[in-house]
């Protein structure tokens, strides 16, 4: 007995149906997630969303939202800065926010939320550093952004990765007046001084750039000097992990800014011998970050420790001792993915 087959005919006759069946399903299955999605957007308004954002140098960035008059009463904005909320609201006419203090690699986000449902409006990649005018007024020099004149943390540790090592690997001060080995401490930490400067060149480097005056002790019994600080407690040895007494910033008034006769604005350190300006007036230097290199320019030392500076673990500066008036230094780039730039 002879086998036989599908003819050819039927057998593309069936194929066509096969076909056609896997396109009803596929063309089913697409019809149905674009009305999900337009069901969703419909519960937040009925109105078409606008997000600009203008990042420019030396500005704010502005985010300005239009388009949703037509909200759900039950709709929230809600901005977020590198996943961390700072602010809700509910959207009534148009909407125009303004942030301060944001650096290359943040990451602002806005999203409208009802119920449990979500839509993200915006997601932006800062690609350069914003003006943060109030930069030396926050708790903490550098996790903290300001939106519309409010300070949030946005950071939990953005210190440009620069940190001291009090006199290297030997010991140095310690409570009680005592010595160990101290090892790195962080710029992020408040004994030390930072001021931004984002409209002029200082030291020959464009802005923006950051004067730091770095401690390499805090553990003598009369330093910060009681007398030229009432908060101060003459029977305490402080420590690093100690907050600076209360109204005092260590190292504000440790060195004035000048222009000289070439044009050039200099770091002038106040007179090394008066501790009014101690404990931080030990190592002045010049930051400029990069996105691929940063610079370090050595300014100034008054202090007897041979400390070495860091940027990200890297030894930047070997001994401070060694270092002259002026003298540069390469470091690792600070924070620019996504195309960003400092300047």
């Amino acid at each position: 007995m002879s086998k036989r087959g599908i003819s050819p005919v039927i057998g593309v006759v069936l194929l066509a149906g096969i076909v056609l069946l896997l396109v009803v399903v596929a063309g089913y299955a697409v019809v149905g997630v674009s009305e999900n999605a337009l069901g969703t957007a419909a519960v937040h308004s009925q109105s078409n969303y606008d997000v600009q954002i203008e990042n420019e140098l030396d500005k704010q960035l502005v985010m300005e939202l239009r388009g949703h008059q037509d909200l759900d009463p039950d709709t929230e904005f809600i901005l977020s800065i590198n996943d961390k909320e700072v602010r809700k609201w509910q959207g009534k006419g148009d909407d125009e926010i303004h942030i301060q203090c944001l650096y290359p690699g943040d990451e602002v986000e806005l999203i409208s939320a009802n119920g449990d449902t979500t839509v993200l409006l915006e997601d932006f990649q800062v690609q350069r550093p914003t003006s943060c005018t109030k930069y030396n007024t926050f708790e903490k020099k550098f996790p903290n952004a300001v939106v519309d004149g409010n300070s949030h943390q946005v950071r939990d540790d953005y210190n440009f990765g620069l940190s001291i090592n009090p006199n290297g690997t030997g010991n140095a001060a310690a409570p009680g007046n005592g010595t160990r080995h101290i090892g790195k401490v962080s710029l992020q930490n408040p004994w030390h001084h930072v001021e931004v400067y984002e409209d002029k060149s200082i030291e020959g480097l464009e802005p923006p750039v950051f004067v730091i005056v770095m401690v390499d002790n805090v553990h003598y019994g009369d330093i910060p000097k009681p007398s030229n600080h009432e908060s101060v407690d003459p029977d305490k040895y402080y420590n690093w992990t100690d907050d600076p007494p209360s109204g005092l910033d260590p190292g504000e008034d440790a060195f004035n800014i000048t222009t000289n006769s070439s044009g050039v604005n200099k770091v002038i350190p106040r007179d090394s011998n008066d501790d009014e300006y101690e404990p931080t007036n030990d190592v002045y230097i010049v930051f400029q970050p990069g996105c691929e290199q940063s610079t370090v320019k050595f300014v100034n030392e008054s202090a007897g420790f041979d400390n070495e500076i860091y940027k990200d673990g890297e030894l930047v500066i070997p001994n401070t001792n060694d270092a002259t008036e002026g003298q540069t230094f390469s470091a690792p780039g600070t924070g620019c993915p996504n195309g960003g730039e400092w300047r």
